[in-house]
C-alpha cells in the first residue's frame, strides 16, 4: 500500500455547485420589452438557488418562472418577481417579490429546493424604457447563489441594446402644381 493508509467511510460529497446560461444579447425599441431564456441547474446535489439581477442602466427587471420550459412568457409561467429601478433588490417601494418564490424569505427570488442536474428554467424581461436615445446599451448581471453555501455562485451578463429609431415627421402635402424643372415652395 505504498505507506497510505485508506479508511472506507461508505460515502462521500461532492461540492455544492450551480450554473446558469452562457451571456445573452438583444434588442428593441423604446417601450418594449426584450426576454431573455435562461438555465439554472445545480450540478451535485439538491440545492436552493438565490436569484439577484442588476441593470446598469436601471432599467426595470421582470423574473418569470418557466414552468412549461418553451422558452417564452406565457399565461402558465409565474412571475417571480420585479425590481422596478434594476438596483438588484425587491425591497423598492415600486418593486414587487412573489413571496412563493421566495422560500428562504431573504427578499430575492429564489428557485427552492432543485435537486442534482434538474433544470430550472428562468426568462428574465427587461424594460426598454420610452423616451431614451437609440444605441444605450443596458448590462443586467444576473448572479445566482447557493443557499447551502453562499460562496458559490455563478454569474450570467446580459446586453440589450436601443435600436435606433427615427424621428420622422410627415406632413399633408400642399397642393401646388409647376412645369418640369420649376422649383416649388
Amino acid at each position: 500500500n505504498n505507506g497510505v493508509e485508506y479508511t472506507d467511510t461508505g460515502s462521500f460529497s461532492l461540492p455544492i455547485g450551480v450554473d446558469i446560461s452562457t451571456d445573452r444579447s438583444g434588442s428593441g425599441d423604446p417601450d418594449t420589452a426584450v426576454d431573455y431564456s435562461l438555465n439554472i441547474t445545480t450540478p451535485n446535489g439538491t440545492d436552493n438557488i438565490n436569484i439577484k439581477t442588476v441593470s446598469t442602466q436601471g432599467w426595470n427587471i421582470t423574473l418569470y418562472k418557466d414552468t412549461n420550459s418553451n422558452y417564452i412568457v406565457d399565461e402558465s409561467d409565474s412571475v417571480m418577481g420585479w425590481d422596478a429601478n434594476g438596483d438588484g433588490d425587491y425591497t423598492d417601494g415600486n418593486d414587487w417579490l412573489n413571496t412563493s418564490h421566495d422560500t428562504d424569505s431573504n427578499n430575492y427570488p429564489d428557485t427552492a429546493n432543485i435537486s442534482a442536474s434538474t433544470t430550472f428554467r428562468i426568462i428574465i424581461r427587461v424594460k426598454i424604457p420610452a423616451g431614451v436615445g437609440g444605441g444605450i446599451q443596458d448590462t443586467t448581471t444576473l448572479t445566482v447563489t447557493s443557499v447551502a453555501n453562499i460562496d458559490v455562485t455563478d454569474t450570467a451578463t446580459i446586453t440589450t441594446t436601443l435600436n435606433q429609431v427615427a424621428n420622422v415627421t410627415v406632413e399633408a402635402p400642399v397642393n401646388q402644381s409647376g412645369n418640369p424643372g420649376q422649383t416649388l415652395t
